[in-house]
């Protein structure tokens, strides 16, 4: 017998095994690295771990997480006589210390971009497009059906069609009638930097699970609305005195049949507003 040749086929038969034997592994290899969760499965698991902490999930969940940017605005400071001839479509106006007077009621400041209308004779203008007609601004403002209460329609200042979640609108309207409304506004509304990617409404919720005690009195609570936009942040001084920072970051706001929460839309992370 030829040692040699017998050899080299033992060597050959040898290295034809490993690779029949290699292939199925190599193949189930290429398979799991390409396998992408479904997002029916991704909702899925999100819903398993809200539930694991008490909390059920009853809203649509966005899919779409744009990049954005942090802006900067200055909070309004209009002439009252403006916010009065908006109010009550009078050129009688009467000014006073923190206010002014139309015919048909006035305007008071309340703070920093805010102040309330108060109709002396309500205003018999029903729907949105009437009372948004009353208001300094009003067309850049949208509804906010999550938190609107029956008698008080509330609405949110808008950047390019996301709400800025605090500087807000409320309606007092009763039978219909228009009794008077609370603004905030800002002005000079500009990006502060480059857009920058926003992480996904189910991983916003993720976090929010994993930061949920269900110990903590926040169990059995019903997720009813998620929704991205902007919030603002107050910069805190290493000695804990708050400075104020005009900067309104992106958020995903999700509201529970027992409080709102706030999620960081750029690191995931659940936070406050103030």
């Amino acid at each position: 017998m030829n040692w040699e040749q017998a050899k080299t086929w033992f060597i050959f038969a040898f290295l034809l095994l490993d690779l029949v034997l290699a292939w199925p592994l190599y193949t189930d290899r290429i398979q799991t690295a390409g396998y992408a969760e479904s997002y029916q499965d991704q909702l899925a698991n999100t819903k398993t771990l809200l539930a694991e902490h008490g909390l059920t999930l009853a809203a649509n969940v966005p899919t779409d997480h744009p990049s954005l940017s942090t802006l900067h605005a200055d909070f309004a400071n209009p002439p009252l006589r403006e916010l009065a001839r908006a109010a009550f479509h009078s050129p009688r106006i009467e000014e006073f210390v923190g206010g002014a007077q139309g015919s048909d009621g006035r305007v008071m400041l309340i703070g920093s971009g805010s102040w309330q209308v108060e109709y002396d004779r309500p205003i018999a203008a029903k729907g949105a497009a009437a009372w948004l007609n009353r208001v300094w601004h009003g067309s850049e403002y949208m509804a906010d059906t999550a938190l609107a209460q029956r008698f008080a329609p509330t609405y949110e200042q808008a950047y390019d069609d996301y709400p800025m979640f605090d500087v807000t609108l409320t309606f007092d309207v009763r039978g219909g009638i228009l009794h008077g409304y609370m603004q905030t506004c800002v002005v000079n509304i500009t990006p502060a930097g480059s857009a920058k990617p926003t992480v996904s409404a189910l991983d916003a919720l993720d976090s929010l699970a994993t930061m949920v005690d269900n110990g903590s009195g926040h169990s059995a609570a019903r997720i009813v609305d998620i929704q991205l936009g902007y919030v603002r942040k107050v910069a805190v001084n290493p000695d804990g005195a708050s400075q104020p920072a005009n900067y309104w970051f992106p958020v995903w706001r999700v509201v529970t049949t027992r409080q709102v929460y706030y999620i960081n839309a750029l690191t995931g992370e659940v936070d406050s507003p103030y």
